[in-house]
């Protein structure tokens, strides 16, 4: 029987390996390299619908109810969601009131924002995505 050993391999340079490659697949993999590091999310996704939970009255330590100075009832500011699909899935987005007023139920965007660390009270802390900006892609069908 043969020994077979396995030989060292070869040292390829960068230039030898991506003179193969389509220079657009290469520039993609050049602006994903310059996105590494940075705090930097997109993604691309269907709206399916738009929905507005009111707030709550807000409560003191002892879960009674607190009032404004003119009696009126303190209450949580209204939140803001998007139910959106795309291919990786159904996720809702908590958007601002004006980002609420600006996005079509049925269009496609790109959601551009970064993550922040959350931490709850008494909580552990955990990562958010929060959105800065939506940007209505034309031409996509629904």
């Amino acid at each position: 029987m043969a020994n077979s050993k396995e030989t060292p391999e070869q040292v390829v340079t960068h230039e030898q390996m991506t003179k193969d490659i389509n220079p657009q697949i290469l520039k993609a993999i050049q602006e994903l390299d310059s996105l590494k590091g940075t705090n930097v999310i997109q993604r691309a996704f269907k709206v399916k619908s738009k929905e507005i939970k009111k707030g709550n009255q807000k409560m003191d330590e002892n879960k009674n109810p607190l009032f404004n100075q003119d009696g009126s009832p303190q209450m949580w500011a209204d939140r803001y969601t998007l139910q959106t699909t795309s291919e990786d899935g159904k996720i809702d987005i908590k958007v601002t009131e004006e980002q609420f007023a600006q996005i079509d139920v049925g269009q496609w965007y790109m959601g551009v924002g970064h993550v922040e660390i959350y931490t709850p009270y008494e909580g552990m802390p955990k990562e958010i995505i929060k959105y800065d900006d939506f940007q209505k892609l034309f031409g996509v069908q629904a």
